[in-house]
């Protein structure tokens, strides 16, 4: 079995979680061929890891990417190759703006 390190929080690329819906029928097969996936799926994407989830989804991954066409593109491109995968929905886990703390005086 594969293992792949783990990626930093707060890292400089953006991080994105993969919510995904696999068909029934070829579930198992589905999900081995995501694990598989390399860790440097295609220039620009790092996966850090995939996990499983449990209701209305079935699978997530981690990834990490220099930008948001590079995402785009490995969901459009890499995932679609992969028979079983029904849908995807993305949810970007980088801030938009650091938050201030505010100091009481």
């Amino acid at each position: 079995m594969k293992t792949i390190t783990r990626c930093r929080r707060y890292t400089e690329m953006p991080e994105y979680l993969v919510l995904l819906k696999l068909d029934s029928k070829s579930l198992r097969d589905a999900i081995r061929r995501l694990r598989s996936l390399p860790e440097k799926p295609r220039p620009g994407v790092k996966l850090c890891y995939t996990m499983d989830i449990f209701g209305d989804w079935d699978l997530g991954l981690l990834i990490n990417t220099n930008n948001e066409d590079n995402a785009l593109d490995f969901l459009n491109e890499s995932l679609d190759e992969i028979p079983g995968v029904v849908r995807a929905y993305v949810l970007s886990g980088s801030p938009h703006r650091q938050m201030q703390k505010t100091r009481k005086q």
